[in-house]
């Protein structure tokens, strides 16, 4: 497949040249969504549109999640040009399997450069592959659905955000109930909680995650951590374990230690810091 990058030099001067300019305010719709890959390439649909004439929009990608134009002096952080086209398709490749790149787009106007949120894709992901949103899937219903799970966990100050709440309509251990558990916790404790900012993540253009049960977040441990060796590079230590939607009682919560895939113990809403990964169904 076709590559096309800016050449290095030109990028930075481009990018300095529009940075004398007037700094103003402008208004700019960044969208992106993966199409396919495989062990080696990625086809991303991409669009940024402005009611401005934008001087440059493209996209940056690498290996290491601090991508932009500035850092386009490193080897890791390659520019994608895109003629200024306000919708186009990348395809890209020569990219080493079963790893994690990170992209985002950009704009250019009048001076002032604006970044879409960081995004990222896995090439060739382990075990059953990857889902739509490009995260690796962890289970499939022999019916073309399943769960992936986000290429990145999430944290929170608190579990509830309501410490003495057992949660109206209760919550579940089991698998396939990590959705139900999720609404019942932002219905039951407000926004202020690690529910809520799964069910607000996205990746690639996909925006309905959710907080997983913690038979889904054992699954997780098995597929992603275990069996992958970790490719998100999850942050696992012996004292902090991953969150699940399981409500235990009006103070404790479940959770799973990555370290050892243990679950027995009961986490303290009010004193545990907490981390959970985002999953979804597709």
């Amino acid at each position: 497949m076709k590559k096309a990058f800016y050449l290095m030099g030109l990028a930075v001067v481009l990018f300095n040249l529009n940075s004398c300019s007037k700094s103003v305010a402008y208004a700019v719709d960044f969208e992106s969504k993966i199409l396919n890959y495989d062990s080696a390439s990625v086809t991303i649909e991409v669009s940024i549109l402005s009611a401005e004439n934008l001087s440059a929009r493209g996209m940056v990608y690498g290996s290491d999640s601090m991508v932009s134009i500035e850092s386009g002096f490193y080897d890791y952080v390659k520019i994608l040009d895109e003629s200024n086209a306000e919708v186009k398709n990348y395809s890209i490749d020569g990219l080493s399997a079963g790893a994690t790149y990170f992209y985002r787009l950009f704009s250019v106007y009048n001076g002032v450069l604006k970044y879409s949120a960081l995004k990222t894709f896995q090439t060739d992901c382990a075990g059953l592959g990857c889902g739509p949103a490009g995260g690796q899937i962890i289970y499939l219903d022999g019916n073309g659905g399943g769960i992936e799970v986000a290429a990145n966990y999430v944290t929170d100050p608190g579990w509830f955000g309501c410490i003495n709440s057992d949660v109206a309509g209760g919550t579940s251990p089991n698998f396939g109930t990590g959705e139900a558990n999720t609404t019942a916790i932002i219905n039951g404790c407000g926004n202020n909680t690690l529910a809520y900012v799964c069910a607000n993540y996205q990746q690639n253009g996909f925006d309905d995650y959710y907080m997983p049960s913690l038979e889904e977040l054992k699954l997780i441990y098995t597929e992603v951590y275990v069996k992958s060796k970790n490719p998100y590079k999850y942050s696992v230590n012996s004292y902090e374990a991953m969150a699940s939607s399981t409500n235990y009682s009006d103070t404790y919560f479940r959770g799973v230690y990555f370290y050892d895939g243990s679950s027995s113990g009961l986490l303290d809403k009010a004193t545990y810091y907490l981390r959970t990964i985002p999953i979804r169904s597709f």
